[in-house]
């Protein structure tokens, strides 16, 4: 069975809570965005850098903390590595060129050799 429809009353009881649940929720994220803020602010003059460069510190280390990687891809430290050469020789290449040049270089190293560039 449906249930039945809402009246008014009631229709406008449930909008007024929503209203007001969401303004308590946007009260409370702006607070917590504005904690930070001044604590960067703080920081900023203490270190004489830009708030700005507190924050991204900041956030980025919540990033890391979600995203840690605790082992490191041997193929990416591989490409890494290669790039890095190719950084010292002049030369640049992105991660599709880099992939197409080395690839089977990179299959032909041993497990061992994998394991040191890591």
């Amino acid at each position: 069975k449906k249930a039945a429809p809402l009246t008014a009353q009631q229709q406008k009881e449930k909008r007024d809570a929503r209203q007001e649940k969401q303004e308590r929720m946007d009260a409370k994220v702006r607070k917590w965005m504005d904690d930070p803020n001044e604590l960067a602010n703080t920081m900023a003059l203490e270190f004489d850098v830009k708030p700005r460069y507190i924050l991204d510190i900041f956030f980025q280390g919540g990033a890391h903390m979600i995203h840690h990687q605790e082992v490191t891809n041997p193929y990416n430290a591989f490409k890494a590595m290669k790039a890095a050469e190719l950084r010292e020789a002049g030369e640049s290449k992105d991660a599709q060129e880099l992939h197409l040049d080395h690839w089977d270089e990179y299959n032909k190293l041993s497990e061992d050799d994998k394991k040191k560039i890591v």
